[in-house]
């Protein structure tokens, strides 16, 4: 039962990563939905994080230059786990994208 549901929970990722703006909801919470407590923040960070890795080539450059632009702005952010979300974020599109702004 529990490996169905893992496999709801990836064929349900997969179909919002089909939507361009997923990512861009995925940097907003992760940076700016400070209502929202940490744990979720950075899980959707480590989500972002993912679809960069898998689906960046796919990105739109509007979105892939907003994701960009909110790790640079929110490197200093106050909690430890987001900063460090977002710095690992951050290595990995230095890493997969020709120029960082």
């Amino acid at each position: 039962m529990c490996f169905y549901i893992l496999n709801l929970l990836v064929q349900k990722l997969e179909q919002l990563n089909q939507y361009p703006d997923f990512n861009n909801y995925l940097i907003f919470v992760l940076t700016r939905l400070k209502s929202e407590d940490e744990p979720t923040r950075s899980l959707s960070g480590l989500i972002l994080k993912n679809n960069v890795k898998a689906h960046y080539q796919n990105f739109p450059p509007l979105v892939a230059d907003f994701i960009k632009q909110e790790c640079l702005n929110n490197i200093g952010d106050s909690s430890p786990l987001i900063r460090a979300t977002i710095g690992e974020t951050a290595c990995l599109l230095q890493n997969t994208s020709p120029s960082v702004p």
